[in-house]
C-alpha cells in the first residue's frame, strides 16, 4: 500500500508538472493512472493536482471526498500555495467554514 501511495504521489506530480509545461494529454494519463494506482485514495493529493490544472469542480469533489475520508493532510490547505486559485471562489470559504477554519 504504501508504495502504491509514493507512486500515486509521484504520478500526479507528474501529472501538475505536465500541466504547467502545456503537455496536456501526459497530464490526463498520469492523473488519470494516479487515481487509479492508488484507489483514489490520496483525495487531498488528487485535489490539488485538479486545482493546479484549473479544473475547480473537480478540486472540490476531491476535497469533499478528502473531507469525507478524514484525510490527514487537510490540515495544510491554508497553508497550500497550489490551491490560491480556489479562494476566489465561494466553495472555498464553505469549505473552510465546514472544517471550523477561520477565512
Amino acid at each position: 500500500m504504501l508504495k502504491d501511495s509514493i507512486e500515486g504521489a509521484k504520478l500526479q506530480g507528474l501529472a501538475m508538472t505536465y500541466h504547467m509545461l502545456g503537455r496536456h494529454a501526459e497530464s490526463d494519463s498520469a492523473l488519470q493512472r494516479a487515481i487509479k494506482d492508488s484507489g483514489g485514495t490520496l483525495t487531498f493529493e488528487t485535489a490539488l493536482a485538479y486545482s493546479v490544472r484549473g479544473e475547480r469542480d473537480l478540486a472540490f469533489d476531491w476535497l469533499d471526498r478528502a473531507y469525507q475520508q478524514k484525510s490527514p493532510a487537510l490540515y495544510k490547505i491554508k497553508g497550500e500555495p497550489l490551491f490560491d486559485n480556489l479562494k476566489s471562489d465561494p466553495r472555498y470559504a464553505a469549505f473552510l467554514k465546514r472544517m471550523n477554519l477561520p477565512l
